[in-house]
């Protein structure tokens, strides 16, 4: 029998505003597994920065500020966990309910850690006072677009969200017709946040932070991605820099014809 381990289960604001700590904690249980301690509080930014510790905000300016949007400031509540095999144990339950849960921006519910050593960083991350470091840039601009007018953006595209971290636009476009090129990002996907919304943003002519995380939401979470006006041979010189930064691209029909290789 595996040794008994420890981990941390942790129901984000959305989860714990509709009332879903208990049910999973019931869950946990019913799979044999033991809840040693259970803490309900709101997150504050230096429990960000523990928790998220691998992301500079320096370098990714827009997942920090929407991670401190959705969790700074809201209750969440706590879980450690133990008994064998607790950490994939874990895991398999959080994807099981994000699964069920469907995928929301930034929400996802629940968060449990990859390793073991994550594990007992996190526990002693939220079992602290909560003070600590801060989680936002420190310089004044990043990859060439102010950090000011980036935390507006972001500010802009919360405000637009009707449920703070669960809702998002069912078919986001700032274009009147949108049917020509579409992209999506891959369901497995390891890009970082950040570059696919630079990347975007330039992809299609703007230099805008705020168009660069909407399309970016859009190709995560709209029923067939971001749908732009694009057609033509323009659509298919892009469709080939999308594929090649590693996202999906799916062309017109009647413009696969211009793409080498695209079944007609």
């Amino acid at each position: 029998m595996s040794a008994p381990q420890r981990s941390l289960l942790l129901f984000k604001p959305d989860a714990v505003a509709h009332g879903m700590a208990d049910q999973g904690v019931a869950d946990v249980c019913a799979a044999g597994l033991r809840v040693v301690s259970r803490s309900r509080f709101e997150m504050t930014e230096g429990q960000l920065a523990g928790m998220y510790y691998r992301i500079f905000p320096d370098e990714r300016a827009l997942t920090a500020g929407l991670l401190r949007r959705y969790l700074v400031g809201r209750p969440i509540e706590t879980a450690v966990v133990e008994g064998p095999e607790a950490l994939a144990r874990l895991l398999e339950y959080k994807a099981a309910a994000r699964a069920r849960l469907g995928a929301f921006i930034y929400g996802n519910f629940v968060h449990c850690p990859d390793s073991v050593e994550e594990a007992e960083r996190q526990i002693e991350v939220f079992s602290g006072d909560g003070r600590g470091g801060g989680f936002r840039p420190t310089t004044t601009r990043w990859r060439d677009w102010s950090v000011a007018g980036c935390e507006r953006a972001l500010d802009g595209v919360w405000a637009d969200a009707a449920e703070r971290g669960r809702a998002r636009p069912a078919a986001w476009t700032p274009w009147p017709r949108a049917a020509g090129l579409r992209i999506t990002v891959p369901a497995r996907w390891e890009i970082a946040f950040d570059d696919i919304a630079v990347f975007l943003a330039r992809l299609l002519g703007t230099d805008d932070p705020g168009f660069g995380v909407r399309a970016t939401l859009a190709a995560l979470y709209d029923p067939g991605g971001l749908a732009t006006p694009v057609t033509g041979e323009l659509a298919a010189e892009l469709a080939s820099r999308v594929r090649e930064f590693g996202l999906l691209a799916a062309v017109p029909a009647e413009d696969r014809a211009l793409v080498p290789g695209e079944p007609r």
